[in-house]
């Protein structure tokens, strides 16, 4: 049986709110039937998982007296919008440029557990609208596109100005916007899955939640090892959105198969009884593949950041500014 710390340095989460990751993945951890069990001990933790990081560069992470302690274990599962992976670990809006197998691994998002509004239904492949979109359209190039496209298959809403999308609201709003947004799930065929801010998106998981099947329009996403996604779901090039509709609809008759093979893949890696167990098991994985050179690993990740121009001028820029001041 492998022994997990689980730890966080958000202060809501320290102080027991309900609604973060770390409260997310004990229930999980609880709920599951792995070879995982929690301890509250670092030394005899075979991972100590770092959840719900404040910070995109993760310092909050490595300037924990465990990080200090125990590096070697010390692995994080972070789905900020952007990220920077100085430890290894999952990171759900991993961007390919970032990305080292070795080091780090694309992941899931956690919070979908929560929506508890999303089910799965049965699949008819034969829709007025097979196609939807629900969303804001003002995040992301790719989006403005795919809100000019005009056909018939294809229901897209843009909610920018919903009351949901905003805080200290009636549960009633929420209530109402979330059973809008289960309806088109279940009226859909195909959820389109465009990128916004980050390349990865909540609908990935959500449409597999329902049983649909999850069309991914971003050219940067890394996918969480484990389901196989070319079983159940499909990819566009961001190049090709305005195709979108006729690469859906030439998947008509395999969509049912589709959808069902990706609620099963959601229900094996992603739901409550699975999610935790998934993470777990791939930080390990890693964790091994870096026993042997961690220091030759992170200067291998660090590497990778060198052509990426946002992660290399927000790593050393400090530095440089250090030098600058003394």
């Amino acid at each position: 049986m492998n022994k997990a710390l689980l730890l966080t340095t958000s202060a809501s989460a320290i102080e027991g709110a309900y609604h973060t990751n770390f409260h997310r993945l004990q229930r999980s951890l609880d709920a599951g039937r792995s070879n995982w069990a929690r301890t509250e001990s670092a030394a005899d933790a075979d991972v100590i998982l770092f959840t719900d990081p404040t910070d995109s560069l993760l310092r909050d992470v490595r300037q924990h007296s465990l990080y200090q302690a125990y590096r070697d274990k010390v692995l994080v599962n972070c789905d900020h919008d952007v990220s920077y992976p100085l430890v290894p670990g999952l990171y759900t809006s991993l961007r390919r440029g970032r990305f080292n197998p070795r080091w780090s691994e694309g992941g899931c998002y956690v919070k979908v557990l929560d929506h508890d509004w999303i089910t799965p239904t049965p699949l008819r492949a034969q829709q007025a609208k097979p196609i939807s979109f629900v969303g804001t359209f003002d995040n992301h190039k790719s989006r403005q596109r795919l809100a000019r496209i005009n056909r018939s298959e294809l229901f897209v809403r843009d909610t920018s100005d919903d009351a949901a999308r905003r805080n200290a609201q009636p549960f009633a709003v929420y209530e109402a916007w979330w059973h809008e947004y289960a309806q088109v799930l279940h009226n859909s065929v195909f959820i389109l899955c465009p990128r916004g801010f980050a390349p990865s998106s909540y609908r990935i998981f959500e449409a597999m939640k329902a049983g649909r099947v999850p069309v991914i329009i971003s050219d940067d996403w890394v996918a969480p090892v484990g389901p196989a996604w070319e079983q159940f779901s499909l990819r566009v090039k961001e190049r090709d959105i305005e195709r979108v509709v006729d690469i859906c609809m030439e998947n008509v008759g395999r969509a049912t198969e589709m959808g069902r093979l990706a609620e099963q893949a959601f229900a094996d890696f992603f739901s409550l009884e699975a999610c935790a167990a998934t993470i777990l098991d791939r930080c390990m994985a890693i964790k091994r593949s870096i026993a042997d050179g961690y220091r030759a690993a992170q200067v291998q990740a660090t590497a990778c950041g060198l052509t990426d121009l946002p992660m290399l001028r927000r790593t050393l820029a400090p530095a440089v500014k250090r030098l600058i001041v003394r």
